[in-house]
């Protein structure tokens, strides 16, 4: 029986007292048979039950009766997580309430959902509080639960969420591969598919990847999804960019161009179109996108990418000697840096900056970021620094031989004039 796994966890999780036991209501041997899930709750028990602890006679019904209300929103709590709506938020709150779900297979999909937008919040923490004090004691026998298309995929999309913040990535691509055979919504279905190449990408697998993408691309035409259109070709652009293959990649952002993109996507494609203009030494026409992003970003108030926006102004006058320029734009980003790490990226910046001016405090603000870096052990920025700043430590020597030689020469020159 359902119910004896729900009274286990009262006693065992919740801490609440054994019920009082006599012959007029449950016995001993009747107790230990509905625990073990021989026995069903009578009424006149489910009532004593509710009374002893507080709780709701209908928390203690033992029966496959879904409380559709609540089935269809799980239904909109699933599809909000999916999707990435703020509506989520809202219905986690309606839904958390002590005692809520009287049925228990509900219950434990909401705990699922629940954990999932915890996770997606970076709230990790109370994610993992659920999955100890709850999802552990009721998962493992999940299989007694009803085995529901709405259960399966919390299920799978609970597993791909967690093992993908655990960073087991193959775990979570089998996961949310799964999810996406049990899913037939085209909103959803495209959202699974930007997951699975997000979790291809942290892999390098770009080549499966491009392959995903492709098919999404080719799914969002036949549903006739903007939306699936605007990530596949933002991402095949992407993917062919890390490829260096640029012709490949120009042309998927420029095919964004032809969508009714919102104002955040479109200055992420001017960013992208300007990184491959950079990288194929069109510096005018990066500019030109570099800006025309910020434009957009300024314009509609939106925060991301604004900081790298600057940061990557500041990279393009570097390449174009203008000095000048690019400590301008360095002092824009640090205004908008957000935290520590950001505030380093402007300091690599304003190192490099140096490296043309003063090599002596290039290297002071090099060993800063070395010290910071160490401590936060992000080893590719160390890769990154190490050789430039070995570089400059030869640069300074050489400095140094040039200067101690001089000085000889000019007691030389002295000397000889004495004589």
């Amino acid at each position: 029986m359902k119910i004896a796994k729900r009274l286990k966890r009262l006693i065992e999780i919740d801490r609440l007292p054994p019920p009082y036991l006599n012959k007029s209501i449950i016995t001993e041997e009747e107790w230990e048979q509905i625990l073990s899930g021989q026995l069903p709750l009578t009424a006149h028990q489910a009532v004593h039950l509710a009374e002893w602890w507080g709780v709701p006679v209908s928390y203690f019904n033992d029966y496959d009766k879904n409380d559709l209300v609540t089935f269809r929103q799980l239904q909109l709590l699933q599809h909000a997580l999916l999707t990435n709506s703020s509506e989520a938020a809202d219905i986690v709150e309606q839904l958390d309430q002590p005692w809520r779900l009287s049925d228990v297979t509900q219950e434990v999909i909401f705990h699922l959902l629940k954990s999932i937008h915890l996770y997606k919040r970076n709230q990790q923490q109370e994610a993992e509080r659920i999955e100890k004090e709850y999802l552990l004691f009721m998962l493992p026998a999940y299989n007694v639960l009803k085995e529901s298309s709405v259960f399966q995929k919390a299920l799978f999309y609970y597993y791909g969420v967690k093992y993908y913040s655990e960073g087991n990535r193959e775990e979570s691509f089998a996961y949310f591969e799964r999810l996406l055979e049990k899913t037939k919504n085209p909103d959803e279905v495209i959202s699974i598919m930007q997951n699975l190449a997000l979790i291809l990408r942290d892999s390098k697998d770009y080549d499966l990847a491009i392959d995903y993408m492709k098919r999404l691309s080719e799914y969002s035409k036949a549903h006739k999804r903007t939306r699936g259109l605007s990530i596949a070709w933002n991402y095949l652009g992407v993917f062919y960019m890390w490829k260096e293959i640029y012709p490949k990649a120009l042309q998927y952002f420029e095919q964004m161009g032809t969508l009714d993109l919102d104002p955040l996507t479109e200055s992420r494609r001017q960013n992208n179109l300007a990184i491959i203009y950079k990288k194929t030494g069109k510096y005018t026409d990066a500019l030109k996108g570099y800006r025309q992003a910020i434009r957009l970003q300024q314009e509609y108030n939106l925060k991301e990418g604004l900081f790298h926006g600057y940061i990557n102004i500041t990279n393009m006058y570097l390449a174009l000697d203008d000095i000048s320029a690019a400590d301008m734009y360095r002092k824009k980003a640090i205004q908008e840096a957000a935290d520590e790490w950001e505030e380093s990226l402007a300091k690599q910046m304003q190192a490099k900056i140096l490296e043309r001016t003063d090599i002596n405090r290039a290297i002071t603000v090099y060993e800063e970021l070395i010290a910071y870096y160490e401590n936060h052990q992000i080893k590719r920025k160390l890769d990154e620094i190490y050789p430039v700043l070995a570089m400059l430590y030869e640069k300074k020597a050489k400095q140094l031989q040039e200067k101690y030689e001089r000085l000889h020469k000019a007691e030389s020159d002295i000397t000889s004039k004495n004589a």
